[in-house]
């Protein structure tokens, strides 16, 4: 088959290291060009979202694996030795298994969480608009949408499933004892902005400011939210104001620094201000997090919030990967059909012993 993915996530990196390999929207089709041109990659998907960086890929000649380690460190321009320890390895049907995985949630940071199947979605959409699926990956990628259906719909999986945008507001409510009246601040209009913002709103916030770098869907947020939308000038203003701040912008760089914060809180009356950091790069830099009566949370600090949840799910979360190796073996027989390959998918491994031991580690 020639199928590989090589990737980490919040799991095996913390996003200081994640957000250095995140690949940004507007770079993909530089990427998928070199993939093509330089390692002669002829099927691939780039899946990067808050929580993981991976490369699926295909190629019939030769094993794969160090070309896409070095392609990571080239087109990021960071050298290998600074990110290999934190990289995992899938080749063949054990590749295969971990994508059912991911697209099923039964990989996420918050298990059983609906976010990620719509990110497979469109990592598959915008590698397909390059050019970079065949008949391989057409077939293995439409057959993991379908995984992840089946285990939506036969184990309690996403019942009562929490996400990353409630433990937000869960973390809210803890700090604050409540947040009806509270003002928001939300940095950034991606759908875990837009999520985020919905569910405060729902639980009682009182005005909601939205800054954007693109006044347009500012606007469109703000008015869904019944809030106000904010030129990006005007972020320091509306830090002056704002209880909490969700940050998902994919601004290359820190957009709330220490030094801006030291000027506002006198402001404030030092009142409380807690930062929920959802961005990939960070937002905000983690040195605000050392001032008096400010709280930063990143996405990596979410996942420890969402162990109690991981555990509440394990006998879903067995069935569920159950239900994975059953197809990915299925997958596999059928790619090795259609290769001419006479032998049979590769044995599977026992599920039943990885499932603690993946469970530990989030």
């Amino acid at each position: 088959m020639g199928i590989a993915v090589v990737g980490l996530n919040h799991r095996t990196a913390p996003v200081a290291v994640r957000e250095k390999l995140a690949f940004p929207h507007a770079g993909l089709e530089d990427a998928y060009r070199r993939l093509r041109s330089i390692y002669g990659i002829e099927e691939a998907v780039i899946l990067s979202t808050c929580n993981r960086v991976e490369i699926y890929a295909q190629r019939s000649a030769g094993p794969l694996g160090e070309e896409l380690e070095a392609f990571l460190g080239s087109f990021h321009g960071i050298k290998r030795e600074r990110f290999a320890a934190s990289l995992y390895h899938y080749h063949e049907m054990d590749a295969i298994r971990h994508l059912f995985s991911v697209s099923s949630s039964l990989d996420s940071m918050v298990i059983g969480e609906s976010e990620i199947v719509g990110q497979v979605k469109q990592a598959y959409r915008v590698a397909d608009e390059n050019g970079m699926c065949g008949k391989q990956f057409h077939h293995i990628f439409q057959k993991s949408f379908q995984v992840s259906k089946r285990v939506r719909t036969e184990t309690g999986i996403s019942q009562g499933a929490v996400s990353v945008s409630s433990i937000a507001l869960d973390l809210a409510r803890k700090i604050f004892g409540s947040v009806w009246g509270k003002e928001v601040l939300i940095i950034g209009t991606g759908k875990m902005s837009a999520k985020t913002a919905l569910l405060l709103k729902q639980g009682g916030v009182g005005r909601v400011m939205v800054v954007s770098r693109t006044e347009e869907r500012a606007c469109d947020l703000a008015r869904a939210m019944g809030g106000v939308a904010l030129a990006a000038q005007d972020l320091d203003r509306a830090l002056a104001r704002a209880d909490i701040v969700i940050a998902s912008s994919t601004a290359p760089q820190f957009l709330v620094r220490r030094a801006t914060l030291e000027g506002i809180l006198p402001a404030r009356g030092f009142r409380p201000l807690l930062f929920v950091d959802l961005g990939v790069p960070r937002n905000v830099d983690p040195e605000v997090g050392q001032m008096s009566q400010v709280l930063v949370y990143d996405i990596d600090s979410l996942a420890a919030i969402s162990e109690e949840n991981a555990c509440r799910r394990q006998a879903d979360l067995h069935r569920g990967l159950m239900l994975v190796d059953e197809k990915a073996g299925q997958v596999a027989g059928w790619l090795n059909s259609a290769n001419g390959r006479a032998d049979g998918p590769q044995s599977l491994r026992p599920r039943a012993e990885s499932v603690p031991s993946a469970q530990a580690a989030l």
